[in-house]
């Protein structure tokens, strides 16, 4: 999951950090954006 976790952190930057604006940008719940980041060891 390299790529995916790449992803994640990209993300994460772009939105400086904030699950909420990342997981809005994406149309999820921030729960569900949070809990993929935790799996991913991102967060």
């Amino acid at each position: 999951m390299p790529d995916e976790d790449d992803r994640a952190r990209e993300l994460l930057q772009r939105h400086d950090g904030n699950v909420s604006a990342a997981a809005r940008s994406l149309g999820v719940p921030r729960e569900t954006l949070r809990d993929r980041l935790r799996l991913l060891g991102v967060t």
